[in-house]
């Protein structure tokens, strides 16, 4: 529907738009629309494969293993019992508003999942050493958590020697002897609807959120966007793939009705919305969770924010009980030990969310979450130009990722995004 010119032509008076004269001179650039459309560009950079977790190994595994089994284990309680008062700022409490928040189908359907989850016979390793947690016990204020802070004293033991020495050199101001990418980014290319999430239904008004976990685990919330009127087989591009070869003239006009050409340029053709923005300060892993569906129910993005605090709370603790000193407003992690923290942490959010979305989802809209996570072991020109040799091309000082595609399917609706990283 959006990738045929003849029936776009038709369909926005392109002669009004531009005029006469401009409509017959652009003959050329029309013939060549026919063919650019999202097959033509994904054949020319295929999007890689789909989100997969973040995959965590040594301390950082059992850190974030142990964080997310204690999410789950008094977010289920939260779920099955959102009347309970909890205490102030704690994971529980967030999950109960939340719930409380839902429509009644959602709420339900939740119930029914965690109930089925709480009573399995996998609980015992699902929740591991938090599968007896009551609700008496998740309602007064918890106990130093041994479990964690054993994990984080050998993780800090183990890395002593290279955290003090990271330590040092930062205090020093040690700048690396490479050119460095300092800046790291997210552009989102294109939305495709493949199928809409009911046929019955009207078109699909879409809204996507989400959060980017930075290499220390600190949150930054992202903006909410929305596209309405999404019927199968039509796309929104963010690119300027699609317009690269049309006359400027027609490339205005496809912009001016939001099919695409709205973001780059001649010149950066694959700069798309920019959904993500932050400091590459350090080697480490960053994480984008994204969130995508068809009304804001329940408020996902917003629950991760306060769940993120309660999750700082625990694991600045464990590092204070093990002699590790933080910051005054938020943990501030330097080197190894940081970079095992914030994979953890980074691990822990991501794969709660999906297991979230999966608890709450429902047969009337699609609610998913995807995440795509990348590793900087350094930030030197030299190391980043080696991770790929796909990757797209970008402005000079600029390093932009292959394309990764994202695939959001479920309760009826298969959506398509095609997304990248750049560094500079």
């Amino acid at each position: 529907m959006l990738l045929d010119s003849s029936k776009y032509l038709a369909g926005i008076g392109l002669t009004g738009l531009l005029g006469a004269r401009a409509f017959a001179d652009d003959k050329a650039a029309k013939k060549k629309l026919k063919g650019a459309d999202l097959d033509t560009i994904e054949a020319k950079h295929p999007a890689g494969a789909d989100s997969v977790s973040l995959k965590v190994s040594g301390h950082s595994e059992k850190i974030g293993k142990l964080l997310l089994q204690k999410l789950k284990a008094v977010s289920t309680l939260a779920i099955l019992n959102p009347n309970v008062k909890f205490p102030p700022g704690t994971v529980q409490e967030a999950v109960s508003k939340k719930t409380k928040k839902m429509r009644s189908k959602r709420q339900e359907k939740a119930k029914t999942k965690a109930t089925a989850e709480a009573s399995s016979p996998a609980k015992a390793t699902t929740l591991g050493p938090y599968a007896k947690l009551d609700v008496k016990s998740a309602t007064v204020k918890q106990a130093p958590d041994t479990e964690l802070t054993a994990a984080v004293r050998a993780a800090a033991n183990d890395l002593k020697g290279p955290q003090e020495e990271a330590e040092k050199k930062a205090k020093a101001g040690e700048k690396e002897k490479e050119p460095v990418y300092t800046k790291l980014q997210f552009h989102l290319n294109s939305i495709k609807c493949i199928e809409e999430t009911s046929e019955l239904s009207a078109s699909d008004e879409i809204l996507l959120s989400g959060q980017l976990i930075q290499r220390d685990g600190t949150i930054v919330k992202l903006d909410k966007w929305k596209w309405e009127n999404f019927d199968a087989g039509e796309a929104r591009y963010m690119d300027y793939e699609l317009c690269k070869s049309l006359d400027p003239k027609m490339a205005k006009a496809y912009k001016d009705v939001g099919l695409g050409c709205t973001n780059g340029s001649a010149n950066d053709v694959y700069a798309g919305r920019k959904i993500a923005e932050t400091k590459l300060s350090g080697p480490g892993t960053y994480s984008i969770v994204l969130i995508m569906g068809e009304e804001d129910d329940g408020g996902f993005g917003d629950m991760v924010n306060d769940l993120y605090k309660s999750v700082k709370e625990e694991i600045d603790a464990a590092l204070m009980s093990v002699g590790v000193v933080i910051g005054a407003a938020l943990s501030v992690y330097l080197g190894p030990l940081g970079e095992v923290i914030g994979m953890a942490i980074g691990y822990a959010l991501t794969e709660l969310v999906e297991w979230f979305v999966g608890l709450f989802e429902n047969d009337d809209d699609i609610i998913k979450a995807k995440s795509w996570s990348v590793k900087f072991d350094q930030r030197t020109k030299s190391y980043v130009k080696g991770l790929a040799t796909d990757n797209l091309p970008a402005p000079k000082n600029v390093w932009a990722s292959p394309m990764k595609k994202l695939t959001f399917k479920g309760d009826g609706g298969h959506y398509d995004m095609r997304l990248h990283w750049r560094v500079s």
